[in-house]
């Protein structure tokens, strides 16, 4: 029975860290796909203002280019 019980402490603790890979794993990955997102985000931002006209001063105007877009 002691060998049992040691096995079973064993498989629990491998478990156990296998666990924590995997949660950390997941963090590493959500992490990059935030970044990966606002990376993209950020370009679009980019690439909008670069686009938009320098005489678009009033809110009309405005709206009426981003319909456009959306």
């Amino acid at each position: 029975m002691h060998i049992l019980d040691e096995t079973a402490k064993y498989m629990h603790s491998t478990v156990h860290i296998s666990q924590k890979k995997t949660k950390y794993m997941q963090k590493k990955a959500v992490n990059s796909i935030l970044s990966f997102e606002l990376t993209a985000f950020y370009r679009l931002n980019l690439h909008i203002s670069l686009k938009i006209p320098q005489n678009m001063h009033t809110c009309k105007d405005k709206r009426a280019y981003f319909k456009g877009f959306y």
